[in-house]
């Protein structure tokens, strides 16, 4: 007989081949129903790209914010040195309390309290090294010593830095911790009375 099985093997693997594949057939089916089936495929795709794209939008923000911030603090601090310069500070009796409130002046959307100011005169411009802020001036922590203002006299080179701490964030989480913008105007005084 053609068909008939031969051995018990067989006739075990006859009787078994109906239902497994009738069980295969289903999970094919199934599979292939599941391929062709794109009604979630947005919101898949969707949730695969909004992380990085949320943490880079969040880092285009943060880093614009800083780059105002630190403008903001250039010019209120350019505008703040030019009495320094021409010895209207000097002949005032400009104190460091002084010339912070003038740089706030400038700067409204920051905390005055918060901005560190560094004046420093120097004679000749070999004496001057701009990469040696004086950490004193600069510690959010203390009061900032009298040594932090010095105008110096005419013809004196002045480096004039001010700071301002930056809470530093990762997209909408905040890290606790800052970063000090130092902004730096370099200015030589006039020849004053």
């Amino acid at each position: 007989m053609k068909g008939s099985p031969s051995a018990p093997a067989d006739v075990l693997s006859a009787a078994l081949r109906g239902p497994c594949t009738r069980a295969l057939s289903r999970a094919t089916l199934l599979c292939r129903r599941f391929r062709s089936d794109e009604r979630g495929a947005t919101a898949i795709e969707f949730a695969m790209v909004a992380i990085p794209f949320f943490g880079l939008l969040f880092g285009i923000i943060q880093v614009s914010l800083v780059l105002f911030i630190g403008e903001a603090l250039q010019t209120s601090l350019n505008a703040a040195a030019r009495p320094i310069m021409t010895g209207e500070a000097a002949n005032a009796g400009l104190t460091l309390a002084t010339f912070k409130a003038k740089v706030c002046d400038g700067i409204p959307i920051l905390s005055c309290d918060k901005i560190r100011i560094q004046v420093q005169a120097f004679t000749t411009p070999s004496a001057i090294d701009p990469d040696s802020p004086d950490p004193q001036c600069f510690d959010p922590d203390q009061a900032a010593p009298a040594s932090c203002y010095n105008p110096g006299g005419p013809n004196d080179f002045v480096i004039i830095r001010a700071g301002y701490p930056w809470p530093i964030s990762i997209g909408m989480a905040k890290i606790d911790d800052t970063a000090m913008l130092v902004n730096t105007a370099a200015t030589r005084n006039e020849s004053y009375q």
